[in-house]
């Protein structure tokens, strides 16, 4: 990004559902251009359970997450905390993972775009927006579009200017640098 521009490439945001049953937890969403990496990612991050039942225990960081890689090699990971195996009572993290690439060799997937144009060639409507919604959005935006937030300039390579990274706080985005959490 040019140092003086203040053209918009990235942008992050904590967003939440109004209904019963999302009603407090937030989604933390982000896109942006020349960042680290090419990445289509959904973590869904769940609540920490309890663990007085176990005694004295420690919480296991990264643990309690469902990971969609949603890339032309995709894959799903699951992160639960387990007993270590032994006599004691220790828990640690361990993930369970399902690699598209490795299950499904011989099969030839379709890039996004392909896949796009074949619904389009198809009639199949399931994935793209309908005019009730694209209004209902424009509503929810015209606001933002209204009065924008400042510029927050980040580097070509990066994940993004640090108000960005740091946005869903402890835990962190999933990123593969540590450095990026």
């Amino acid at each position: 990004m040019a140092e003086d521009s203040d053209v918009e490439t990235f942008v992050a945001a904590e967003v939440y559902v109004d209904t019963p049953r999302w009603s407090g937890v937030p989604f933390h969403l982000r896109t942006g251009k020349a960042m680290a990496a090419t990445r289509r990612t959904i973590t869904v991050r769940f609540r920490a359970p309890s663990l007085r039942m176990f005694g004295d225990v420690r919480a296991v960081d990264g643990a309690d997450e469902l990971v969609l890689e949603l890339t032309d090699e995709p894959q799903v990971s699951v992160r639960v905390r387990a007993k270590r195996p032994g006599p004691d009572l220790q828990l640690a993290g361990a993930t369970m993972r399902l690699d598209f690439e490795d299950e499904f060799v011989d099969d030839d997937p379709l890039e996004a775009y392909e896949r796009l144009l074949l619904d389009v060639l198809r009639g199949d409507q399931t994935l793209f927006a309908r005019a009730d919604e694209v209004d209902l959005l424009w509503q929810l935006y015209d606001p933002l579009l209204t009065d924008p937030p400042a510029v927050a300039p980040y580097a070509q390579g990066s994940w993004g200017p640090r108000p960005a990274i740091d946005l869903p706080g402890g835990r962190g985005w999933r990123l593969p640098e540590a450095g990026a959490r």
